[in-house]
């Protein structure tokens, strides 16, 4: 059996001092139902991943697992994907964030959510002036 890469433990462990988290957690960080974030973090439910290759579909499985921790769902830190491919510089790492989570943490309070999903994704938001 050939080993396996461990490329992203210094990446975790970068992540974390980079955002003051208090470390990283290791290879096994839970079960199926209670997985924990991978690194240590006062506010942020963080996930690290370190790719050859990326699409989309990695980037949003990696923000819905962020968003799945035990972290984000019972503590309720803010989830964060901090995604970066291997040989790029850190500065280049994309932190990823689905953008309904990001307004639930971030948005204003008036988005009318049901028309947006009524009326489905024209490319701009439908501000309410209620509230």
């Amino acid at each position: 059996m050939a080993n396996k890469s461990t490329a992203w433990k210094p990446w975790e462990g970068l992540v974390s001092k980079l955002l003051g988290g208090d470390g990283r957690r290791g290879p096994k960080t839970g079960d199926e139902e209670n997985k924990h974030s991978d690194i240590m973090h006062p506010y942020l439910a963080v996930e690290c991943k370190l790719y050859s290759r990326i699409g989309f579909a990695k980037m949003l499985a990696a923000a819905i697992q962020a968003e799945e921790s035990v972290e984000a769902r019972d503590e309720g830190k803010e989830p964060i994907a901090v995604i970066k491919i291997k040989g790029a510089k850190w500065q280049n790492a994309l932190v990823v964030q689905r953008l309904e989570t990001y307004l639930d943490w971030h948005g204003p309070d008036n988005i009318d959510r049901a028309e947006c999903i009524a009326c489905g994704y024209d490319g701009k938001f439908q501000i309410s002036d209620a509230d």
